[in-house]
C-alpha cells in the first residue's frame, strides 16, 4: 500500500488519530461506535463506545474493549427503523425486554435511543415513531434489571399514553397516512 499503509484498519487510525488530536486541542473526548474497536482493540484513552452493531455484537465489542460505553443497540434502539412495524405498540415488549437485559456491564454509562431525522417527515410522524417506545425505553434505561415486570409497567404506560394524548397539542396518535 502507499505512504507505508499496511491494512485498511492503518488508513482508519490515522483519519481516527487526526479526528482525537483535534477533539483533544479543543478540550473535547470522542465518542464512537463500536466498531472502533476494529482498528483500535483498546480505544484511545477517553473515548466512550456506541454499542449500535445490533444483538450482542456491539455490546460484546464495547464491553471487552475496556472503555466506557453506551448502550445504542441499533436494532431495538432506533425508534425510526423503516423495517419496523406499523403498529406503535407491538413491539413495546420487545424494547423492554431486550434494554433490560442489555443493561449489565461494568462500564456502562447510559442508553441512546433515537430517530432517523431521514425518516421523520412531520410531527405526527415523530411522535408516532418515539411514543410509547420512548416511555418504555426510559423506563427500562432508568430502573435496568430493577424495573417492575411488563404486567405492572403496562398498564402505567397507558396512563401515560393518555394523558399525552390530551396534553400534546395536535397530536394525532395513529400512523399518519
Amino acid at each position: 500500500m502507499r505512504a507505508g499503509f499496511t491494512s485498511g484498519a492503518a488508513i482508519e487510525r490515522l483519519f481516527v488519530d487526526r479526528a482525537l488530536r483535534a477533539l483533544h486541542f479543543h478540550g473535547r473526548r470522542a465518542a464512537a461506535w463500536d466498531s472502533l474497536t476494529r482498528p483500535y482493540p483498546t480505544p484511545p484513552p477517553g473515548t466512550t463506545l456506541l454499542a449500535h452493531r445490533p444483538g450482542n455484537t456491539g455490546r460484546q465489542a464495547a464491553e471487552s474493549s475496556g472503555a466506557p460505553w453506551i448502550l445504542a443497540d441499533a436494532e431495538i434502539l432506533t425508534l425510526s427503523h423503516p423495517g419496523r412495524t406499523s403498529s406503535p405498540l407491538e413491539p413495546t415488549h420487545t424494547l423492554f425486554d431486550d434494554p433490560t437485559q442489555a443493561l449489565r456491564g461494568e462500564r456502562l454509562k447510559g442508553v441512546e435511543a433515537v430517530a432517523w431525522s431521514s425518516t421523520i417527515t412531520t410531527p405526527d410522524l415523530l411522535f408516532y415513531y418515539l411514543l410509547p417506545r420512548l416511555l418504555v425505553i426510559a423506563e427500562a434505561a432508568w430502573h435496568g434489571e430493577e424495573s417492575p415486570p411488563w404486567d405492572k409497567l403496562a398498564p402505567l404506560i397507558e396512563h401515560e399514553m393518555a394523558h399525552l394524548r390530551c396534553t400534546i397539542p395536535y397530536w394525532n396518535p395513529q400512523r399518519p397516512r
